[in-house]
């Protein structure tokens, strides 16, 4: 260990009790603000790929953050001062500090507990030791651990947890087996496309090859790393091969720097989806390629050195992986292909040591941090969602949608109702700029009163409805302008029905406009119309009727009450509607929260961020839910969104 690495240990330890406590200490007492993020580190310019994706899905939870990423080794002492000064006096308030590997100055002080610090560590799984495991990493002398005031330390799985908490010092149960961040993007498969895309079009001449990826960890410590596999002739074993493989050589930050000729035109994360097989010695980098269930080869010439200086938590064989110091064996797996590794043993490894690195792991640091997303937008079905039992809405109502329109918060109706059917005393409150009107086929500028969106149903298909609904004797709706309009025969036989309540006869009677021959009218504006709806009374024939009318393409299907079947173009359900309102507005909906009760609102619940279903729902509406609040005679919607809007 030389002098100059050991005095720069102890200048960090001066750095982290005495010179930082004293900058904290001194805007410590002002108040935190809420919502505050910083993402902050000393290795890397900018956010690195495991905060990428945390920082992604703050901003569509309606966050911002301050992004605190430098990289110390391009910068002057003072510019390090500087940096170092600035974030601790962002630190004092923040309500949140992520990062991604060893930050000195989050740990120097005594932290406020308003503040909570997230690491996202940068590696999964178990190979080499770390922190004070490792003498290199850290040494036995240092006085106090990198990780002091962690609250949340993120890892790849249970497992990994124990050993993570004794290299670094820290309080049980600060290890939670959350995941890593950038693994999320694995399961991605359009994306995974795009990286093997960009991959061929910097890479042309690996086209038609086998893709490997030699990916070296160092040896020594940051101040002086070292790679003895590079050293070893690698290079000429990828030549004798490349009639077969494309090898690319990709090496860590740290090496980078000594060994600039290696620099790679992608990230290593970026280059795994067009990998067809990794090479490694002790890099972490072997667990996130085994979640795209491909072959590994240990290629580890400096074993025994290695594992008795820096030290190893798990034998590289364990893995069930080829593990060879030679060059000769390296080239004659590549070339007979023996570095295979059966599926079974691929899974054994992903579950005991990747096992939540599922394509989930961001929402679940998030949550685990308390941080939810911001409700910007409020969609509301009305009729036995938001209005009461007599299809009104009360005063305590009204006021939650006012309140939330004057807190900044956009209010869309989303109704299987006509635009002119929807009850004024709704349409009227200020602030109230978009409706979703018969189930998604039209979006309704609430202001203008023009069509923002529409949908019609297509010739072919409305005369096909009409051909099922004649075979059952039914009756039909239709829509067009945003107005319904129905026949006289049904209309006049509504008193008779002893399946509708009372405000529901006076509701239809009141909005449709009566046609003596509903079918001519049809016929006569077959290419205006919004939807149809069939009318089945009989539940013994319902069932029947739906799968005659799943037979016809370019419709949308669905149901607001038993006896009425909602048909329009296929693109069609109010979550398209909700989707082009976000879009119009640049709200996406993870800040989104949807109130439904019936079958035609599961769409939209389901795409929102949080979706909510009264008590009275239907069935499948429930099981669309996130949440279950009380029926719509007690305004159990109205008491949610000022729950959402505190």
């Amino acid at each position: 260990m030389s002098v100059k690495y050991v005095i720069k240990q102890y200048s960090k330890m001066a750095l982290q009790n005495v010179v930082l406590p004293g900058i904290y200490n001194k805007y410590k007492d002002l108040p935190i603000e809420k919502g505050k993020i910083i993402f902050a580190a000393s290795h890397h310019e900018g956010l690195d790929e495991n905060m990428r994706p945390v920082a992604d899905r703050l901003n569509k939870y309606g966050y911002t953050y301050i992004d605190m990423c430098r990289d110390y080794s391009l910068m002057s002492t003072s510019e390090k001062t500087a940096h170092v000064k600035e974030f601790m006096k962002e630190y004092a308030t923040a309500e949140y500090v992520f990062l991604s590997n060893y930050f000195l100055p989050v740990a120097s002080c005594k932290k406020r507990p308003e503040t909570k610090v997230v690491q996202l560590w940068h590696s999964g799984g178990l190979l080499k030791t770390m922190g004070f495991d490792a003498k290199d990493d850290i040494p036995a002398y240092y006085n106090k651990s990198p990780m002091n005031n962690t609250d949340i330390f993120a890892v790849s799985a249970k497992s990994v947890a124990p050993f993570i908490e004794k290299a670094l010092k820290l309080s049980h149960n600060i290890c939670k087996p959350l995941g890593m961040a950038r693994t999320d993007s694995y399961y991605d498969e359009e994306k995974n496309a795009e990286q093997r895309e960009r991959f061929y079009k910097l890479y042309p001449e690996a086209k038609g090859k086998k893709i490997c990826i030699y990916a070296p960890s160092f040896s020594g410590n940051a101040g002086n790393p070292d790679c003895k596999g590079l050293k070893s002739g690698i290079n000429k074993v990828f030549d004798r091969l490349s009639d077969e493989w494309f090898c690319i050589i990709t090496l860590h930050p740290l090496l980078q720097k000594k060994y600039p000729e290696y620099k790679c035109r992608m990230h290593t994360y970026e280059m795994l989806p067009a990998a067809d097989l990794l090479i490694t010695d002790y890099s972490s980098i072997v667990y996130d390629h085994m979640l795209y269930r491909k072959p590994f080869i240990f290629f580890v010439p400096d074993y025994d050195h290695y594992k008795n200086g820096r030290g190893l938590y798990l034998e590289p064989h364990n893995l069930g992986a080829k593990v060879t110091k030679s060059l000769k064996e390296l080239y004659s797996m590549m070339r007979d292909g023996s570095y295979m590794i059966p599926e079974k043993v691929l899974e054994d490894d992903i579950k005991e040591y990747m096992t939540m690195c599922d394509g989930n792991a961001v929402e679940r640091i998030l949550t685990a941090a308390g941080i939810k997303p911001k409700t910007s937008l409020i969609a509301i079905d009305l009729d036995d969602t938001f209005l009461d039992a007599t299809g009104n809405m009360t005063e305590y109502a009204g006021n939650a949608l006012k309140e939330a329109v004057e807190k900044g918060v956009e209010v869309v109706i989303a109704s299987g109702r006509s635009y002119n059917s929807l009850p004024e005393e709704v349409v009227n409150i200020p602030g109230i700029r978009y409706a979703i009107c018969s189930n998604g086929a039209n979006v309704v500028d609430n202001v203008s009163k023009e069509r923002i969106h529409s949908f019609f149903m297509t010739k072919q298909s409305v005369i096909e409805v009409l051909w099922v609904a004649d075979k059952f004797g039914l009756y039909t709706d239709a829509f067009m302008d945003g107005i319904p309009h129905s026949s006289v025969d049904y209309l006049n036989s509504l008193d008779e029905r002893t399946n509708l309540t009372k405000h529901r006869i006076s509701y239809v009677k009141r909005t449709r406009i009566p046609e003596k021959d509903i079918k001519k009218f049809i016929y006569d504006n077959i290419d205006r119309l919004d939807c149809l709806n069939v009318m089945i009374h009989d539940k013994d024939k319902r069932e029947e009727l739906l799968k005659e009318l799943e037979r016809i393409d370019d419709i949308y299907i669905t149901s607001s009450i038993p006896h009425l079947i909602e048909i329009s173009y296929k693109e069609c359900g109010k979550e398209k509607g909700l989707q082009i309102v976000g879009e119009k507005l640049g709200i996406p909906k993870e800040q989104m929260a949807a109130f439904g009760n019936a079958d035609n609102d599961c769409g939209m619940i389901s795409y929102a961020g949080k979706g909510y279903a009264v008590s009275n729902a239907s069935e499948s509406c429930i099981e669309a839910a996130d949440i279950v609040i009380g029926p719509n005679s007690e305004d159990s919607v109205a008491k949610e969104i000022f729950e959402l809007i505190k």
